[in-house]
């Protein structure tokens, strides 16, 4: 409805999520982003906020933004305890994005999970609670009905009794 296009989908993704099956979500929306067919790749799933509550539910994959308090003060010349990198920083950046991306997407699938089984759930409890109402309701029914048909035969018994005495 918002009038983009939607370049690829994964609809099968949720149903058991694990690595196998969220591997080449990865690896796309990577690829994607580097080759320059799109500048930013998002999810869109259904958070789970409690048992009763699900809403919508959007995160930025890529390109990936800090927080404010996690970003590097800037200096004006570099201090006596900075830390080397071996492998280089890039290195470790490269191993460990791909993962933090994969983890998100992990995430976003077992949320969309939970939330699904809690709506399933409910609606069961829901249709079981309007079953037993309704049970209730036509065992009432039944029971007046039945009351109903025996004071009138109990009337037509005694009624002929009378008649026959008189």
């Amino acid at each position: 409805r918002s009038g983009q296009d939607v370049i690829q989908s994964y609809p099968q993704s949720g149903i058991h999520p694990h690595r196998p099956v969220i591997y080449p979500i990865v690896s796309s929306a990577i690829e994607g982003f580097l080759n320059g067919e799109f500048d930013e790749v998002r999810i869109f799933y259904t958070r789970f906020i409690s048992f009763l509550r699900q809403e919508p539910g959007e995160k930025l994959l890529i390109p990936m933004s800090l927080s404010p308090h996690f970003e590097r003060p800037k200096r004006e010349k570099p201090e006596a305890n900075e830390f080397l990198f071996e492998p280089t920083a890039d290195t470790v950046l490269a191993a460990i994005l791909p993962r933090i991306i994969e983890t998100q997407i992990y995430q976003a699938l077992l949320e969309a999970l939970a939330s699904e089984h809690a709506a399933r759930r409910l609606a069961m409890q829901n249709a079981t609670d309007n079953a037993t109402d309704v049970i209730n309701d036509l065992t009432l029914t039944y029971n007046g009905l039945r009351q109903n048909a025996i004071t009138q035969e109990i009337a037509e018994i005694t009624g002929g009794a009378a008649a026959l005495a008189a």
